[in-house]
């Protein structure tokens, strides 16, 4: 069910531009993809193409594609009211996790919501995720149950972050 449901929210997010991709030896190992504060609506033919992929989940998953879907419009309640950068997901290959790539992929994404003084906003099912996301500012504000039975959603915020000058910048390196 997940590769149609992603690529649903990949064609709208390459569109703009808020999609960011680390590659090793021509093969793909990580994806970071974002929401924008200043999202625009999704072009006619990014909505068709996302409209075909949830159809197909719909189609082949009829009772979990209504869980799915019903949990996504739920968590989109949840977001902060003040305009923010939303993670909607970040993936490495497991033989790529622990190398720095993920907060690489970040890097970006975090840059332009301290430049415009934005915060930023995850959920994640995933607890082991919480030192990571940890180390890159976020904190967690909320632990939710959105399906009975499944395990728990925490969502996570991260303040704009004031420019520290490095140990280098401070030495006069750039």
């Amino acid at each position: 069910m997940f590769p149609p449901f992603f690529r649903t929210l990949m064609h709208h997010q390459v569109g703009l531009g808020t999609v960011w991709a680390w590659e090793e030896d021509g093969r793909l190992i990580g994806v970071a993809a974002w929401f924008p504060p200043d999202l625009s609506p999704a072009s006619r033919s990014v909505r068709v193409r996302s409209a075909a992929n949830a159809a197909m989940v719909r189609v082949l998953f009829p009772r979990a594609s209504g869980r799915l879907f019903g949990a996504f419009a739920g968590f989109g309640e949840l977001h902060p009211d003040a305009p923010h950068w939303y993670l909607a997901f970040i993936g490495l290959e497991p033989d790529a996790q622990g190398r720095g790539i993920g907060h690489r992929l970040l890097e970006p994404a975090l840059a332009c919501a301290d430049a415009g003084g934005t915060l930023c906003y995850l959920e994640t099912p995933f607890m082991q995720t919480h030192a990571f996301y940890r180390k890159n500012g976020f904190e967690i504000t909320r632990e939710l149950h959105p399906i009975p039975g499944a395990p728990p959603v925490w969502t996570m915020t991260r303040p704009p972050q004031l420019a520290r000058p490095t140990e280098k910048s401070a030495a006069g390196y750039q």
